[in-house]
């Protein structure tokens, strides 16, 4: 078998496997509720706004500091369903923690989050999540640690399509080769 058919070959075939392995990935995310030093309000999540993508499964890390004096939770509306962590009447006590998983809807949009113990949303404790289709996503994207990217971030449909422009290439120097 010549080079450019072996390469032709590997190459349609990461591009068969791509679909599977550029799916929804799962991403952990780091949400800190703050009782002190926060910005125009009492209490607030650190970071109050994150960028995730279309069909990505989530999880939320909720971090209540053990210098915190009450008692938290992490509630989110995803397509029409209030999920909590640890629970709707459960509480993350100072310095425990808790996770919130779902998948993000496939359609661009955004999801609220919010601690609700009374009183906790009112004084800051409500954060947006934003949901970007597939594709490129330009601008901030929080990464697990909550800390801000910039730039643009190539998403799964720029992946296939650098493989199918790959793969077509490749599939033509295979056919030129052939020619007599």
């Amino acid at each position: 078998m010549g080079m450019a058919r072996a390469f032709a070959l590997a190459v349609a075939a990461a591009f068969l496997a791509a679909p599977a392995t550029l799916a929804a990935s799962a991403d952990d995310y780091t949400i800190t509720l703050k009782e002190t030093g926060c910005v125009d309000t009492p209490m607030c999540f650190e970071p109050a706004n994150l960028t995730v993508d279309g069909g990505e499964a989530v999880t939320l890390n909720l971090v209540n500091p053990s210098e915190n004096r009450q008692p938290h939770n992490l509630c989110a509306q995803v397509e029409g369903e209030t999920r909590c962590a640890p629970g709707p009447n459960d509480y993350v006590q100072p310095g425990d923690r808790a996770q919130l998983q779902f998948t993000a809807p496939s359609s661009a949009g955004t999801i609220t989050y919010w601690c609700n113990v009374p009183g906790h949303r009112a004084a800051g404790l409500e954060g947006t999540i934003h949901v970007e289709a597939s594709g490129v996503q330009a601008g901030v994207k929080v990464n697990r640690t909550g800390a801000a990217t910039g730039g643009a971030t190539p998403g799964p449909t720029a992946a296939l399509t650098a493989l199918a422009v790959l793969g077509t290439a490749a599939l033509v120097a295979v056919g030129r080769r052939r020619e007599p």
